[in-house]
C-alpha cells in the first residue's frame, strides 16, 4: 500500500529511470521577457557607400549586414572594434551583445591622381603634449591609428595636425609612419622602434594658430591598408616657448585604448631608433589628423613617351641608391610639383622646389627605372632616371 508503506523493508537502487513528462502551463504563469542586443552598421568612408541591417536583434537570431559600394570605390572589409571579421560584402552572425560594425570601403584609382584627403577624429577636446610639447626642449610621441580609421590604402603625401589655441610656434621635427601590428600600447616602455627607412620628414614645422598645419612628406608612405598604422613625431628642437600657456593645444578624440605614449624633457633629446628604456606616458586620445592620400597611378606610357619637347635635366644619371641626383628644372618654372613614378605607376617621391631639386634615392626607390614629373599649371616636363 503507497499510502501506508513503513513497514516494507525495501532494497536501495542507485540508479532512475530516464523518463519524461509532459508538462501543461495552466494559469499565473510568467514568460521570461527576450534579451534584445543594438547592432550598428556605419560606413568609412561615408562616401565610400552605404550599409544596411543594423538593428535591435533578439538573443540568437541571425543578423545579416550588407554593404554597397558607391560609384569610385570597392567593399574591403567588416571590422568590429578595429578588427576585421569579414571580407564579405554581405556578413551572417548570431546576435549575443551589443555590436558596432564598420564597414570599410577603399578608393579605385581612376588614373588621374586626384588627392583625397582622409580626417580621423572629431571633437572640441585639445591637449597640448601630442604630437609634441612646445614647453620642453625635446620630446618623442608615438600614436596608434587602425586600419578601419583610415578606410583605404594609398600613398600618403602629406599629414596635418589641428591646433585649438591661438599660439604659433615653429619646431624641429622628425616625423616617421610605419605599420604596425599593435593595437594598443601594453608598456609604458612598449615604444616601436623605428629606423631612418621610416623617416618620412625631416624639418622645421610651423604650426599655424588656430587651424590646421600640413606638413608635406619628405617621402610619400605607401600604405597597404590592411595595418594599424603607427605615426612617431620626435622633436629635436632643443628650446622651449617661454610658458606652458604659450604652447600649442591640438585637437584630439578619444580611443578608449592606450593608443599613445608621450614623454619629454629638457635634458634628453630621445632616439626613437632605441627607445626601450624610455618609461612614458599612456594617452586614451590621438590627434585628429588629416592625411593626404595621392593617385597610386596617374603616370601613363603616353604620358611619358610624347615629352620629347618637355624633357628635364637629371643628373648624375644613372645614379646609386642612397646617393642624391639633381633634377634641373626649366627656367621660369617655380615652386613646381616634383613627382617620381616607379616603373609600376606608383609614386615614390612627392615634393615642391624650383632651379634645381635635390632628390633623395632613399630606400624606397630599389634598383630600376624611374618617370620623373615636374608639373606647374598647365606646363608639364618629364625626365627618366635610372637607380642602381
Amino acid at each position: 500500500n503507497p499510502a501506508s508503506p513503513s513497514s516494507y523493508s525495501g532494497t536501495y537502487v542507485t540508479s532512475n529511470n530516464q523518463v519524461m513528462f509532459a508538462m501543461t502551463t495552466t494559469g499565473g504563469g510568467t514568460t521570461p521577457e527576450p534579451t534584445y542586443y543594438t547592432i550598428t552598421a556605419t560606413a568609412n568612408p561615408t562616401a565610400g557607400g552605404t550599409v544596411s541591417g543594423a538593428g535591435s536583434y533578439e538573443e540568437g537570431s541571425t543578423v545579416t549586414l550588407t554593404a554597397t559600394a558607391n560609384t569610385g570605390y570597392e567593399f574591403s572589409m567588416w571590422t568590429k572594434n578595429g578588427t576585421q571579421v569579414s571580407t564579405n560584402a554581405t556578413y551572417s552572425f548570431t546576435a549575443s551583445a551589443n555590436a558596432a560594425y564598420v564597414a570599410v570601403f577603399t578608393e579605385v584609382s581612376s588614373g588621374g591622381g586626384t588627392a583625397t584627403d582622409i580626417t580621423i577624429g572629431s571633437g572640441t577636446s585639445t591637449n597640448a603634449y601630442i604630437p609634441t610639447y612646445a614647453y620642453y626642449k625635446y620630446s618623442l610621441t608615438e600614436q596608434i591609428y587602425t586600419a578601419a580609421e583610415i578606410g583605404q590604402s594609398g600613398t600618403i603625401t602629406a599629414v596635418s595636425f589641428k591646433v585649438s589655441n591661438a599660439k604659433s610656434t615653429t619646431r624641429t621635427l622628425a616625423v616617421y609612419l610605419k605599420h604596425t601590428t599593435k593595437t594598443a600600447f601594453t608598456s609604458k616602455k612598449g615604444w616601436e622602434a623605428v629606423s631612418s627607412s621610416n623617416l618620412v620628414y625631416s624639418g622645421s614645422v610651423t604650426f599655424s594658430a588656430s587651424g590646421w598645419t600640413t606638413i608635406t612628406l619628405d617621402t610619400p608612405f605607401e600604405y597597404n591598408g590592411t595595418n594599424n598604422l603607427l605615426l612617431a613625431v620626435d622633436d629635436n628642437t632643443g628650446s622651449y616657448v617661454s610658458s606652458s600657456s604659450n604652447s600649442p593645444k591640438f585637437y584630439v578624440y578619444s580611443t578608449g585604448a592606450n593608443r599613445a605614449l608621450r614623454i619629454y624633457s629638457d635634458n634628453t633629446n630621445y632616439n626613437p631608433a632605441s627607445p626601450s628604456s624610455y618609461s612614458g606616458t599612456y594617452v586614451t586620445s590621438n590627434n585628429q589628423i588629416m592625411l593626404t592620400m595621392g593617385g597610386n597611378k596617374i603616370v601613363t606610357n603616353d604620358e611619358a613617351i610624347n615629352t620629347e619637347s618637355k624633357t628635364l635635366v637629371v643628373f648624375p644619371n644613372p645614379v646609386e641608391r642612397g646617393s642624391q641626383v639633381s633634377i634641373v628644372l626649366p627656367e621660369g618654372i617655380d615652386n613646381a610639383k616634383v613627382e617620381v613614378f616607379n616603373a609600376q605607376g606608383a609614386c615614390v617621391y612627392s615634393g615642391h622646389g624650383e632651379g634645381n631639386v635635390e632628390l633623395p634615392c632613399n630606400d624606397r626607390m630599389t634598383p630600376g627605372l624611374y618617370i620623373v614629373r615636374v608639373s606647374q599649371g598647365n606646363d608639364v616636363f618629364y625626365g627618366k632616371l635610372i637607380v642602381r
